[in-house]
């Protein structure tokens, strides 16, 4: 059962005055006073388990639901979903295949909604993401799809680190990163030295035209 579609902003979620759960050290001296109070900000450190805890504080403060877990999933990997449940219709008349749902959710629905007007266009913008979204988990909970292509689009998304998941079970936890799934920052360990580099895009775009 889906009970609803939130989007992140126009404040249906509290913007905190300190995060909602512990800063990791030294966050603070590169982005003072953001960690964890802003639920879009959520992936700000590159780390799901981070970004996961963060989201459900967020939906437990904001909406009275503990989350058994929290799910990521982006564009492309949806797309390898919807190869095992076929075409996803919209109201808009888009349909959602495995090739057009990244065209259509990531340029077309900002071309289309661009009048000027901020609030209105985003507004708009998040129905159609919030349809896509309750559409295709629509089609996953009728069980009206391929069980092996389906298995072989969860596999990818995972190894591409498309798909994420955390959990506040630590029996959960420990699966995921006994199987390298849980898409946490790099750890150094006694053979290999992690490291990371990210870009942090804070200043908004333009769609592609």
């Amino acid at each position: 059962e889906l009970r609803e579609t939130v989007p992140a902003g126009f404040g249906n979620f509290p913007v905190f005055g300190e995060s909602p759960v512990p800063v990791p050290d030294g966050f603070e001296e590169i982005y003072p006073s953001q960690f964890g109070r802003f639920v879009p900000n959520a992936t700000q450190r590159p780390s799901f388990p981070t970004a996961g805890a963060i989201v459900a504080a967020n939906w437990r403060e904001a909406r009275g639901l503990d989350p058994d877990a929290v799910v990521s999933i982006d564009a492309v990997a949806l797309g390898y979903l919807i190869r095992a449940i076929g075409e996803v219709p919209l109201s808009t008349g888009d349909v959602l295949t495995a090739d057009t749902v990244v065209p259509i959710l990531l340029n077309e629905v900002l071309q289309r909604y661009d009048s000027g007007d901020l609030l209105a266009d985003n507004l708009q913008q998040d129905l159609v993401y919030g349809e896509a979204v309750a559409a295709t988990f629509e089609r996953l909970s009728t069980g009206a799809f391929d069980m092996p292509t389906l298995l072989a689009s969860v596999i990818q998304g995972f190894t591409e680190e498309r798909l994420s998941l955390w959990s506040p079970d630590p029996a959960v936890t420990a699966v995921l990163e006994g199987y390298d799934l849980a898409n946490d920052i790099p750890r150094t360990t006694a053979d290999v030295d992690g490291f990371g580099i990210y870009g942090l895009n804070g200043v908004g775009g333009e769609p592609v035209k």
